[in-house]
């Protein structure tokens, strides 16, 4: 079917603001695709944010901009090439999950993402200080559970997106962080599913928002 440039360029901009998952179900099902609809689906979530960031931004609007590109291309880049979904960017912070598409081993590739992304966030890092820029530290949550997948929002406004306790606690485990000198934490819950373990140092149990009982939870090593 012929599409002038005009439908191409829309296509394009849909995809980029809202991801293929989405750009396609819309795609596909016309109107009937923008209706509120969910599913329970069973997850990995991730959520990744840096300690300070408004202290880090810069003092021009432009510094600030650059950081925020540099930062968010590295994150994003990682959730995609694990196989990944950018739910979306929330200030600094950015929301990702993995199993949408139905792959069996989305605990292994939400804590292959985070252990790879803390990498390349401590190598940028590194580029910075040695250029005089102010020190950052990536912090990284991740947990796996229940959620409702689907399009919530009203006649003006829509999203696609992941909503639930497990969502919050994925959030709750990045917030974490700092308290327990830890640039990614990870659930046993998730990470009792994957070849990672050896990776990680358990810091106990924990209770969180949203969690009837304690969870124990694990640090990445290094």
């Amino acid at each position: 079917m012929f599409r002038t440039r005009k439908e191409k360029l829309l296509e394009k901009a849909l995809r980029q603001f809202v991801g293929d998952h989405v750009a396609d179900r819309v795609l596909r099902l016309g109107e009937e695709g923008l209706g509120p609809h969910w599913e329970k689906r069973e997850l990995s979530l991730a959520f990744f944010d840096v300690a300070s960031f408004s202290c880090l931004a810069g003092s021009t609007p432009e510094d600030s901009a650059l950081l925020i590109y540099e930062y968010m291309s590295l994150v994003t880049q990682g959730i995609v090439e694990t196989g990944g979904v950018v739910d979306g960017f929330y200030g600094d912070s950015i929301f990702g999950y993995w199993g949408a598409s139905g792959a069996v081993n989305h605990a292994g590739q939400s804590v292959q993402c985070a252990i790879e992304t803390t990498r390349r966030l401590e190598q940028w890092a590194s580029r910075r200080a040695a250029s005089g820029a102010p020190a950052l530290k990536a912090k990284i949550g991740v947990h796996s559970g229940p959620v409702g997948l689907g399009i919530y929002g009203t006649n003006e406004r829509l999203k696609f997106t992941a909503m639930g306790d497990a969502v919050n606690l994925a959030c709750g485990l990045c917030n974490l962080c700092p308290t327990h000198s830890a640039s990614c934490l990870v659930s046993q819950t998730t990470l009792q599913k994957t070849h990672f373990q050896e990776s990680f140092r358990s810091i106990g149990e924990l209770s969180l928002k949203g969690q009837e009982q304690a969870l124990e939870v694990f640090a990445l090593l290094g």
